[in-house]
């Protein structure tokens, strides 16, 4: 089925045109967040349960159960599962199956954190039930129009040339764009128009970076921003494993690209934009660059667990030696 927008989900549950199934795809913890509680909202509004589900923590079977269950008191359930990728084999033909006749009293909202996942049973879940776009915007413009959407949905009135200056002062989080148009639109009593003249008098500068801008700009050795970024990721608190984990796939597909190996290999899947650089990061580094960078990202990791350096202490040498190499 064709991808809907944010907006076009609003108005259609404004028209309480709830869908049995949907399916998001994309990890963007803000938008993911954003959607599914605009589907609970319209879905549980007259009362119901929300039950939530991980595959690969959880039994499927306890899964296929409740989606299989009758409700005596016919109450409303949202199920939520995450991770429905790894739904295994045996189960999948049953699940299927039960999309094709779903409960009444039931919402399914199915989480695939891989919006390029190509696989022969999320391909499946696409043609038969509501896609919805949870990935990160991963550029100026369409940051601005989804931020314009959830202002609309919100009833927030802002000017565009207001919002464009949040966005410079407070980065590309959509979740602190978001709460410091909340905050002002609170400050003016939720009335009137959130304007460029307010912001320049209230907010201040305080970027928030998402890790893939990080990934980028480490790719390019750019160590300018690269350290602005590694600053700004560790004052909101992502923590070391986040880092060097993103790190290590990053530098697993740029290794892979420069030994011209095929993209399916089954190596960790990077975002559509880092995928479309990779040929540029893999000629910026030799293969001698990228096996000290592997040595490096674990040395980090393990010094966060078994000693007490700071966080700036661990990741700002260890950007500066990715940029610059480490012998400079």
């Amino acid at each position: 089925m064709k991808i809907v927008t944010t907006r076009q989900l609003t108005k259609r549950l404004e028209n309480e045109d709830v869908s049995s199934s949907y399916l998001l795809l994309g990890d963007d913890t803000f938008i993911l967040d954003f959607n599914v509680n605009m589907i609970k909202t319209a879905f549980l509004k007259e009362g119901g349960s929300t039950i939530r589900f991980s595959i690969g923590d959880d039994s499927e079977n306890n899964l296929m159960d409740e989606l299989n269950s009758i409700s005596l008191f016919e109450n409303r359930r949202l199920i939520q599962v995450r991770q429905i990728s790894k739904l295994s084999s045996k189960i999948r033909s049953e699940f299927i199956e039960y999309l094709s006749k779903p409960a009444p009293d039931i919402c399914l909202i199915l989480l695939a954190d891989n919006y390029y996942d190509r696989s022969k049973f999320i391909e499946t879940l696409k043609n038969t039930v509501v896609n919805l776009d949870a990935r990160s915007p991963i550029n100026k413009n369409s940051f601005k129009e989804w931020m314009l959407d959830i202002c609309q949905t919100k009833n927030i009135n802002i000017d565009g040339a207001a919002l464009e200056l949040i966005i410079e002062k407070q980065g590309n989080s959509l979740a602190q764009v978001f709460s410091e148009i909340t905050n002002l639109w609170l400050m003016i009593e939720e009335k009137g128009l959130i304007t460029k003249e307010l912001v320049e008098q209230v907010v201040g500068y305080e970027r928030e970076y998402p890790l893939w801008k990080y990934l980028h700009s480490l790719g390019k050795k750019n160590l300018s921003s690269s350290l602005e970024m590694i600053d700004s990721l560790i004052d909101f608190g992502v923590s070391i494993p986040q880092i060097t984990s993103a790190l290590n796939t990053l530098f697993e597909n740029v290794y892979w690209t420069k030994s011209k190996k095929s993209y399916n290999m089954g190596y960790p899947s990077l975002n559509r934009y880092l995928q479309n650089n990779l040929h540029t990061y893999s000629s910026m580094f030799n293969v001698d660059e990228i096996s000290q960078i592997f040595v490096s990202i674990r040395n980090a990791d393990v010094m966060s667990k078994t000693r007490t350096i700071s966080t700036h202490n661990i990741l700002i040498p260890l950007t500066i030696n990715i940029c610059q190499g480490f012998n400079a």
